[in-house]
Parts: C-alpha cells; structure tokens; sequence
C-alpha cells in the first residue's frame, strides 16, 4: 500500500470526499484542492505516530542474526558486540546459544547503549541474537507513490484510522474515539500471544519463521 493510499484513503474515512473518487494518479490535482489540502498537509506527523504506536507494542516479526557477524570488542571476562549496524534493530527478545552440547533459549546479556554485554564463555561464533524488528518512521524523501519500508499492507489499512484519531479529536472527539478503537482493535486482531516465550507476535500478516 503505497503512501499516498494510505492518506487518500483517510480522506475516505473522514468523509471528506463526499463520494468523489479520490485516486493515487491524480494526488497532484488533490493536493492542489483547500478542501483536501488542509488535511493532507496535516497527515506526515499523524502518520508516524501511528508507526511509533505499532513499533512500541512490538509486534513485528523478529529477526534473528548471528552475532559472529556483528563488531565485536573482546574482553578478558565479557564480550561487547556492536548492534548498531542493523538496520531494522528495535530492541532484543533473547540471545541464544546452540553448541555441539545443545540449544540454550535465553543466555544472560546486559546492554550498555549500542552494545551488547555477553560473558566470553559464551563463544561468539555459537551465539545469535533475536530481536524485535521496527518500521522506521517516513521522511520528506518519500513519494506518494513508494511503500512504507517494513510496513505490511494489513498494517498499513489500519493507519487511516489513527490519521482520523489524530485529526479530529479537536472537533468530533467522539468520532476521533472511535477511529482509535478500530485501530487498536485492528492491531490486536492480527496479533498472537506466544506462551513459550511471553512474546506478541504478528501471525496473520507475516509467513515468514518466529523463532
């Protein structure tokens, strides 16, 4: 779902089209309209306050790495790798450790900013890291035209609503109320709670492994 789907699609939601077809090809002549334009200019900063609500439950799918691929600074007691290269890095579920002896699911660690603090009897090349993933938040370098990195098309339906939320809660703040119950409602229904772990993650958006 493309960016300026997403906005035109809130502009649906308000009823601010009164029935007009409103599509992607002619966003240039929308923007060019009062009517729409008042919005539409409001619509980037509602937009990723609804990313930072969807980062801050953690829902993503996780990603893991090996930790022998990240920067490592070797100590005499502890070893301190380096996240800050990954991309996509939210926050850390677990750190594991699997050796010709087995599978340890949760190995202790500490964070110390962009470093992660792992004891050195932990061999690096048998460690890897699972953490949760984010969707970084849009910039002026974004078209209309270009999908929201990381944001799936499930998500990206339920981000009109938290636009109206943000929009309206001035002027109908019963309408804006409802607008953010079928967001977060939405958000709850494509998330599972995994009891193994005490983990939320997204089972109906993604096919991709949870680990």
């Amino acid at each position: 779902m493309k960016l300026g789907e997403i906005k035109l699609e809130a502009l649906k939601i308000m009823n601010i089209n009164n029935d007009s077809v409103l599509v992607l090809d002619n966003m240039d002549a929308i923007l060019g309209e009062k009517r729409y334009a008042k919005y539409l200019n409001n619509m980037f900063n509602c937009i990723n306050k609804a990313i930072d609500v969807i980062n801050h439950k953690k829902i993503l799918p996780q990603n893991r790495v090996e930790m022998s691929e990240l920067v490592v600074k070797q100590g005499a007691i502890n070893n301190r790798f380096d996240v800050s290269s990954i991309k996509d890095f939210l926050s850390i579920s677990r750190i594991v450790y699997e050796d010709s002896n087995g599978y340890r699911e949760r190995v202790p660690f500490e964070r110390e900013g962009n470093m992660v603090v792992v004891s050195n009897k932990y061999l690096p090349e048998y460690l890897a890291m699972v953490y949760d993933t984010k969707i970084d938040n849009i910039t002026d370098n974004i078209a209309d035209t270009d999908d929201i990195p990381n944001l799936s098309d499930e998500l990206a339906r339920l981000i009109p609503y938290y636009i109206k939320f943000e929009l309206y809660q001035e002027d109908e703040p019963d309408l804006a109320l409802t607008a953010k119950n079928t967001f977060d409602q939405g958000i709850e229904s494509l998330r599972v709670y995994d009891e193994e772990f005490e983990e939320f993650k997204i089972e109906k958006v993604y096919s991709s492994e949870v680990y």
